[in-house]
């Protein structure tokens, strides 16, 4: 962020920084429920790193229910 957008991050969100993960693992590692929003490649390594008790909502179709052991893959609109 630069100018006028990191000053209002600076201002308006100070607690943004420390809501903010550096990758899809950390962000996972961290999640007890993914949704799933968008068809980048990235997204669909998703499954291979769920731990049991994690949900996936998926709302485009990414994830195939039989792709994966976690009977917690939900998929809405598809």
């Amino acid at each position: 962020l630069i100018g006028a957008n990191r000053a209002y991050v600076e201002d308006e969100l100070p607690q943004l920084p420390s809501l903010l993960a550096n990758s899809l693992a950390e962000v996972l590692a961290a999640s007890e429920v993914i949704v799933i929003a968008g068809t980048h490649a990235e997204f669909a390594t998703v499954v291979r790193t769920l731990r049991k008790h994690q949900v996936v909502i998926d709302l485009v179709g990414l994830v195939q229910p039989s792709s994966t052991s976690s009977p917690l893959v939900e998929g809405l609109c598809w």
